[in-house]
């Protein structure tokens, strides 16, 4: 590959012998790999092919790069329980340098079209789970399928259309059928 030498451990005109050392260490600039370490909890969910962002970079700011998983290790770490992963990240103008830093996204699981609750509108009751929708300033329980779930949000699979009002504080403490005035969440 075309590239720039970035360190030099031999001079010209010197005699190398066995070359048990590196000679030269040469890098390109039109793709950055990036490395990053993925706990253990979200090694399941990885794929070569995952979209990742890398974002908040400290002399970069605003911009972002977008790239995939490249590659990954078999195996995780022994001793940290983390997998060593690789990611590509095309830079054709040079602007992301070797050694930059910033912030890195992985996308593991993309649901575009899901409608998206806060956890703390999902109530379950042993057989199904359920949020309670505000129709006409009643609440109506709605059984749903959750897909993703983050502990954070929770990605609705089938049973909201998305664009419905959902109780989301104090769900557990009213009952289907019970009138309800909504109030609009703080951001």
């Amino acid at each position: 590959f075309d590239g720039y030498v970035v360190k030099r451990w031999v001079d010209p005109g010197a005699l190398i012998e066995a070359a048990d050392r590196p000679l030269l260490t040469v890098t390109r600039s039109d793709k950055v790999r990036v490395w990053l370490d993925v706990p253990m909890s979200k090694v399941a969910q990885l794929q070569c092919g995952d979209r990742a962002v890398l974002d908040r970079i400290n002399v970069l700011a605003g911009e972002t790069f977008e790239g995939v998983v490249s590659r990954f290790s078999p195996t995780l770490d022994e001793n940290s329980r983390l997998m060593r992963v690789e990611i590509d990240l095309p830079n054709p103008e040079g602007r992301l340098r070797p050694g930059y830093y910033g912030y890195l996204t992985v996308f593991l699981e993309e649901q575009s079209q899901a409608p998206v609750i806060p956890s703390s509108a999902l109530l379950s009751d042993g057989k199904e789970q359920f949020v309670y929708v505000v129709k006409n300033d009643t609440a109506h329980k709605q059984p749903v399928v959750a897909g993703y779930n983050d502990g954070s949000i929770v990605g609705i699979a089938s049973g909201l259309r998305g664009g419905e009002q959902v109780v989301r504080a104090g769900a557990g403490q009213i009952h289907d059928g019970q009138p309800c005035t909504p109030v609009l969440a703080a951001k």
